[in-house]
C-alpha cells in the first residue's frame, strides 16, 4: 500500500511539474502586443517619410514588391490603434491600408506609383518620443519626381530652413523653436529672390517638416543651383553667447572648436529627425576625396566672406571670418554651399530679436546682399547691374524696407524727401 501511495504522490508531483511548465511556457510564448499608436505621413516631390509611433520595441520587416509597386511593414504582434494616413492627391504615394494575413502579424502597405529606395529603421525613444519605426522613402529619378528648377537664365538659389518636424532644432528659454524661426527667415530670403530681376529662389521645405541632410543638398545638385544656403540658428551652453556666424565645408577638420562642436550637432540631425544616421553609398565619401570640391570650397568661403560682410551690417558677428566643419548638409559638389547661424536663440536677448519681424528681415536681406555681392564678383554672373531703386511690395513699411538695407529709415526718408512714414505700393523709393 505505501508502494502505490508513493507512485500515486509520484504522478500526481510529474502531473503538477507538467502543468506549472505548461503554463510558465505559455507565458513565454504569449508575447505582449506591441501597439501602432499613430501614423505620421509626410511626402515630397521625390521624398516621403512614414513616421510609425510603437509602444515598445518591436520584431519587423520591410520589403517592396513590383505589379504594382508597393511598401510592405510587417509588425510583429503588432495591433493598430490609430487611423491610417490618406497622402496627398496626385502625389507618387497613392494609398495605405493594414490587414493581418499572418496570424499574430500587422501588416502595413503602402500602394505607390513607381518604385522607390527604402530605408528603413527602428529610432530608440529621445527627445521626448518613444520608440519610432521610420520608413524613408525616395521615388526613382524620372519626369513625375523631378523637382521644378529654374529657366537657364535664372540664378538658382536653394535656401534650406534647417531642422522641422520632429527635429525642433535649438530652443530659446521663452521656448522659441528654431525650426519656426528660421522657417520664417528662408520664406523671407525666397520672396526677395524672386523679387529681383533674374533670381529664383526654391525652398527645400516650406512647412514643418523634417527632411533628410543627403535630400536637401541632392536638391541643390539636382537642379543646378549656382548657391546653396542653409539657415539655422545656433545653440550654446553659455547664455551670453551671441552673434551671426557663417560656416562653410572643410576637408580637412573644423577651423575652431565651435565648429566642430556644431558640426558635430547639425549632422546628428537626421536621428532627431527621424533619419538613420547609417550611410549606405558611399557617394559623400568618393565626394570628399574628388578634387573637384577644392574648388566648391573655395568658392563657398567667398560666399561666405560676402554673406558674413553683410551681416556685420545688422549687428555683432561671433566671429569675423567664415569658419569651416565637415557639415553634410554643405557636401553638394560643385555647388557653392554654406551654413548661416542668424544668432544664438540660446541667449535671450538674441532669442527676443529671432522672434522680430524686423530683425528677420535684416538677416534676410543682408544673405541676399552677400548673394549678389559674391554673384558680381564672378566673370559670368548673369544678374543686371545692382540697382538703386526699390519697388514697394503690399505690406512693406519703411522700416521694414530700411531693416532689409540695413539702413536708417530717416536716411532712406531722406533720400527720397518724404516727410512721413506713408508710403504706397509700387512706389519707387531711390535707396542711399
Amino acid at each position: 500500500m505505501k508502494g502505490v501511495s508513493l507512485a500515486r504522490r509520484g504522478g500526481h508531483s510529474e502531473w503538477l511539474m507538467a502543468l506549472v511548465g505548461a503554463l510558465l511556457a505559455g507565458v513565454v510564448w504569449s508575447k505582449p502586443p506591441v501597439m501602432v499608436k499613430q501614423i505620421r505621413l509626410w511626402t515630397g516631390s521625390i521624398e516621403a517619410q512614414l513616421f510609425i509611433d510603437l509602444s515598445g520595441a518591436a520584431k519587423w520587416k520591410v520589403f517592396s514588391l513590383v505589379e504594382p509597386h508597393r511598401v510592405v511593414i510587417d509588425i510583429d504582434q503588432g495591433q493598430l490603434e490609430s487611423a491610417l494616413p490618406k497622402p496627398s492627391e496626385g502625389g507618387w504615394l497613392r494609398g495605405m491600408r493594414s490587414g493581418h494575413p499572418i496570424p499574430g502579424v500587422l501588416r502595413l502597405v503602402v500602394d505607390l506609383d513607381r518604385k522607390a529606395q527604402i530605408e528603413p529603421v527602428l529610432l530608440p525613444p529621445i527627445g521626448g518620443h518613444g520608440y519610432r519605426l521610420l520608413i524613408a522613402l525616395r521615388a526613382k529619378a524620372g519626369r513625375e519626381s523631378t523637382p521644378p528648377i529654374a529657366s537657364p537664365s535664372d540664378y538658382l538659389v536653394v535656401i534650406d530652413p534647417g531642422h522641422g518636424g520632429d527635429d525642433p532644432g535649438a530652443i530659446g528659454a521663452k521656448g522659441t523653436r528654431e525650426k519656426s524661426v528660421v522657417l520664417k527667415i528662408a520664406k523671407r530670403l525666397a520672396r526677395m529672390v524672386n523679387l529681383e530681376p533674374g533670381m529664383r529662389a526654391l525652398l527645400t521645405r516650406r512647412r514643418d517638416h523634417y527632411i533628410s541632410l543627403r535630400a536637401r543638398r541632392t536638391l541643390a545638385s539636382e537642379t543646378d543651383a549656382m548657391v546653396f544656403v542653409s539657415i539655422h540658428a545656433d545653440a550654446f551652453d553659455r547664455a551670453s553667447a551671441k552673434g551671426t556666424s557663417v560656416y562653410a565645408l572643410s576637408r580637412r577638420g573644423a577651423t575652431s572648436a565651435l565648429a566642430a562642436r556644431l558640426a558635430k550637432v547639425e549632422n546628428a540631425a537626421d536621428l532627431a529627425g527621424g533619419v538613420s544616421l547609417k550611410d549606405k553609398s558611399p557617394d559623400v565619401a568618393e565626394a570628399m576625396l574628388d578634387m573637384s570640391l577644392d574648388r566648391q570650397i573655395k568658392q563657398s568661403r567667398q560666399l561666405g566672406a560676402a554673406v558674413l560682410g553683410m551681416l556685420g551690417r545688422v549687428g555683432k558677428r561671433h566671429s569675423v571670418r567664415v569658419e569651416q566643419a565637415g557639415f553634410a548638409v554643405l557636401k553638394a559638389p560643385q555647388v557653392p554651399s554654406i551654413l548661416v547661424e542668424s544668432g544664438y536663440i540660446t541667449n535671450i536677448g538674441e532669442e527676443s530679436k529671432l522672434r522680430s519681424v524686423l530683425y528677420r528681415e535684416q538677416i534676410a536681406g543682408a544673405i541676399l546682399g552677400g548673394i549678389k555681392h559674391y554673384c558680381r564678383d564672378q566673370p559670368e554672373c548673369p544678374l543686371p547691374p545692382e540697382r538703386k531703386i526699390h519697388v514697394v511690395q503690399a505690406g512693406e513699411s519703411l522700416s521694414l524696407i530700411s531693416a532689409r538695407y540695413s539702413i536708417g529709415v530717416n536716411a532712406l526718408k531722406g533720400q527720397n524727401n518724404l516727410t512721413s512714414d506713408l508710403i504706397r505700393v509700387d512706389q519707387r523709393l531711390r535707396l542711399p
